[in-house]
């Protein structure tokens, strides 16, 4: 009878799980580090809600020579046939 030593000539099927330790330890340190930075209140500036007086009275009325964007006309080449 002889002694079954040392590992099998076919492939290996273990999985290595070292780097997979390594890098949850990793992330566990940056969301430690992270947590108690996150917890500081940031000055937010939040718009104020119109007044009604605001929301009764329509926009002003604009021209399309004052407006910065400008719209190219439809070429007949353009426009899919159906």
């Amino acid at each position: 009878m002889g002694m079954d030593v040392g590992a099998k000539k076919g492939p290996r099927s273990d999985i290595n799980i070292t780097p997979l330790v390594d890098i949850v330890l990793v992330l566990l340190i940056i969301f430690m580090v992270l947590t108690p930075l996150m917890e500081k209140e940031l000055a937010v500036r939040v718009p104020e809600e119109p007044t009604p007086e605001e929301l009764a009275t329509p926009p002003p009325p604009t021209s399309r020579s004052t407006s910065s964007r400008w719209m190219r006309p439809a070429s007949s080449t353009s426009t899919p046939r159906r």
